[in-house]
């Protein structure tokens, strides 16, 4: 009855606007001093949590994610992309998921890589005549990878939660990724041949080699950054350091996206991203650290095992919930909410954490595009200068391929197990 009252008084504080953190914070606090907990403990609680190498990753991936979007490499990507596409029909839609693919790998941000992909690409589509909902539709299911591929935002918050390796959640998002793009690929393919999309201008070869020069600096810091971490070199906080730094450098020298007076600002914005997130990780662990105080957890276990559920319905049965509170709230707030009540029924129902985390990942990134609070209808409708109800009709087949994505990560769980344990040997 307890938790049932709390999840309905957060869900009101969040409904009338009270920030996450603050949401999540004030019940937690409110059930941990209703245990006999004082202030101090409280507060103690939250610095052991917050005592961690992973936390220290947040704000550099930030960081870097704020210099890639407005530095002037996700122009580069696509013109690198379009360089050896454009003469495919329907070239630029090719463009923009490999283009996106390619950005995820260093933003670990759907908001960022839909941003800065959406907006070196819409102009292009739209001189070309493109289908306007379908542009929006697409770019904006692109921009998911972001939440998927490494070095994932989403990931590295469950790898906090809970105490799994990041570089093996990292790993566990490449197969289900890798998956998207094609079935992305598969659906661009399939409505370029029903709707006889045109090709792009072709390039000689002297243009072609110099687009693809631009790019390789860009893609330069992907192979830096996973091969640091993967070849044993650097720590994954110390390769999100280098990748900011890098990103940093890039966007002023390179490809000239930011000026030296750029910078401050630029900073300021990611380090206040960083503090908003890392305020609500600390409540999400104060939530976390209440329910296994209070004997929830194993509560929970037992509920589940008396409905009988198996691990297939389980899963089924929390996407369903995730699916439904991204309706009312943000996918990460819905992460930082759900993580914490049903860690604790993975290891009785033996479910992999790695395949648990990926699901929860896809289910954010549907939340992403659904309406009426996904972040990419938002940042699709401000860069297409149209309405939501426009970037919504052309969502409609990519949210159908995404739940296709989501029954297929659900039912193979190796497309999320396999490469981690692989590479690490269990």
């Amino acid at each position: 009855m307890t938790i049932a009252l709390a999840f309905i008084a957060l869900l009101a504080l969040l409904l009338v606007g009270v920030p996450a953190f603050a949401s999540i914070g004030l019940i937690a606090a409110g059930l941990l001093l209703e245990e006999g907990m004082s202030l101090a403990g409280i507060a103690q609680i939250v610095l052991d949590h917050l005592n961690s190498s992973t936390l220290t990753s947040l704000p550099f991936f930030i960081i870097a994610a704020a210099f890639l979007q407005r530095g002037g490499l996700a122009t580069a990507l696509v013109d690198m992309a379009l360089a050896w596409l454009s003469r495919v029909p329907g070239g630029l839609a090719y463009v923009a998921v490999l283009a996106g693919a390619a950005f995820s790998t260093l933003s670990g941000s759907s908001v960022a890589t839909a941003m800065a992909v959406g907006t070196a690409l819409m102009p292009e589509l739209e001189r070309r005549h493109y289908p306007r909902a379908f542009s929006l539709g697409l770019l904006g299911t692109t921009g998911t990878l972001g939440v998927m591929l490494p070095p994932s935002m989403a990931l590295i918050i469950f790898g906090l939660l809970t105490g799994v390796s990041v570089p093996k959640l990292f790993l566990a998002g490449v197969i289900p990724g890798l998956v998207q793009g094609l079935l992305l690929i598969t659906l661009v393919a399939l409505t370029s041949r029903r709707l006889k999309l045109p090709p792009g201008t072709k390039l000689d070869g002297t243009s072609r080699r110099r687009a693809t020069a631009r790019g390789l600096p860009a893609l330069g810091i992907a192979v830096i950054l996973f091969g640091g971490i993967y070849g044993g070199f650097v720590t994954p906080t110390e390769a999100a350091a280098v990748t900011a730094l890098l990103a940093i450098l890039a966007s002023l020298f390179v490809y000239r996206g930011c000026r030296l007076n750029d910078v401050l600002p630029v900073l300021a914005e990611g380090v206040a991203n960083a503090g908003r997130i890392v305020m609500i990780i600390a409540s999400a662990l104060l939530l976390s650290h209440w329910l296994v105080l209070a004997g929830i957890a194993d509560a929970l276990v037992h509920s589940i095992k008396a409905l009988g559920l198996g691990p297939i319905g389980f899963l089924a049965l929390v996407s369903l919930i995730l699916l439904l509170l991204g309706i009312v709230l943000e996918g990460v707030s819905s992460l930082l909410i759900v993580t914490p009540l049903v860690w604790p029924l993975l290891a009785p129902l033996g479910i992999d954490p790695l395949h648990f985390a990926i699901i929860m990942v896809v289910t954010i990134e549907i939340g992403m595009l659904h309406p009426p609070l996904g972040m990419n209808i938002f940042v699709l409708a401000s860069i297409g200068k149209t309405s939501t109800a426009e970037v919504i009709r052309g969502l409609w087949p990519f949210l159908g391929l995404m739940f296709v994505l989501l029954a297929l990560v659900t039912l193979i769980p190796a497309l999320a197990t396999w490469l981690p344990h692989h590479v690490y040997q269990r």
